[in-house]
């Protein structure tokens, strides 16, 4: 194990030296809901290598919480934000990265690939990582080839990661169904009997016959990343590939109930409002959970018109018992006139 670790990005190289007398070091998860996995695998590597290792989450009431004395390494995760660490210690080397804003910041492969540290979170009873990195989808709006890539690659064996005695695992690969072991990880799924989350959900457009009849062996599998219900996720973020999304539901449906499975519809991003209802009917009427995201919204994104679309679709009583138009007669009529005459089929509940 070498005694400096080289953290390379974008805008240049960050060297960790570990050749020091004081091996204490100060994990800190500052906002994940989940394990966070680059820590544990820290955790892992500087346990290794015989340092004393303090680990504690500022909002997480699953982790332990073990301070060190005077670290020489302080390493902060975020995943939404990075305010600045304050500290008064003289002498440490302090690390604060930004998963949503560090983009290309990578562990080299000795940590990397290394089995995480799931003590750090000991009521969490699920292994996480990814079997694949980066998207074969150049979408606009999305930071992931930025971050990670693209097209998907290869990235680690679910056995690098899988603690045998968890039967619940996450798989956090962008694209799951675009890696080239995608059979091979879920048979493996199947055959241990794992309850299994993907957090970012599935590709429709690239769904088969084939991927449709593996998810339905394990349909009664598969949960949300609390594990408290069955779902799965999917997006029909850009209208223009209309054709390939329904394409691939309609075959899912064969072999998954609809009804848990969450479609997230992108709005006021780069469509109008008829094609926003089209799709939100359209999923609809196929039996999925619609569920409007307003882009970039707690920046300040989206329009009062798309704002109250997403109030009333994601509200399932309410997308069930009234359309669009009787929903904004009753909240905000001056809304009324925006929405035209579509120029599409909107469904029954236009």
């Amino acid at each position: 194990m070498s005694d400096v670790i080289h953290l390379s990005n974008d805008i240049g190289n960050c060297e960790l030296n570990l050749n020091t007398d004081n091996k204490r070091i100060q994990l800190i998860d500052h906002d994940s809901v989940i394990s966070n996995l680059p820590l544990m695998k820290l955790s892992s590597y500087f346990k290794q290598l015989g340092w004393e290792v303090g680990f504690y989450s500022e909002i997480n009431p699953d982790a332990i919480s073990v301070h060190v004395d005077n670290p020489s390494l302080i390493i902060r995760s975020s995943v939404f934000n990075k305010p600045l660490i304050k500290t008064n210690l003289s002498g440490t080397q302090i690390i604060d990265i930004c998963s949503s804003t560090d983009f290309g910041i990578w562990l080299n492969d000795e940590i990397e690939h290394i089995r995480p540290d799931y003590s750090l979170y000991p009521k969490n009873d699920y292994s996480i990582g990814y079997t694949s990195r980066g998207c074969i989808r150049r979408c606009p709006f999305c930071v992931v080839p930025k971050k990670e890539g693209n097209p998907v690659r290869q990235w680690s064996d679910i056995t690098e990661f899988h603690n045998t005695e968890h039967k619940k695992i996450i798989l956090m690969d962008n694209n799951f169904f675009a890696s080239p072991k995608w059979l091979e990880n879920i048979k493996y799924i199947y055959i241990n009997r794992l309850e299994l989350c993907i957090t970012q959900g599935i590709d429709a457009r690239i769904l088969t016959e084939e991927m449709c009849q593996w998810l339905g062996r394990i349909k009664k599998h598969i949960w949300n990343y609390t594990f408290t219900s069955h779902m799965l996720s999917t997006a029909w973020d850009l209208y223009e590939f209309k054709d390939q999304v329904v394409r691939g539901l309609t075959l899912l449906r064969e072999h998954l109930s609809p009804a848990n499975i969450m479609v997230y519809v992108l709005v006021s991003y780069n469509t109008t409002i008829e094609q926003d209802l089209d799709r939100v009917m359209t999923l609809h009427n196929l039996g999925y959970k619609p569920y409007v995201m307003v882009y970039n919204v707690s920046s300040g994104g989206g329009t009062p018109l798309t704002k109250a679309l997403s109030a009333w679709c994601n509200n399932k009583q309410l997308l069930n018992s009234c359309t669009f138009v009787e929903y904004l007669k009753e909240t905000d009529a001056k809304l009324v006139s925006q929405v035209e005459k579509p120029k599409v089929t909107l469904g029954k509940w236009f």
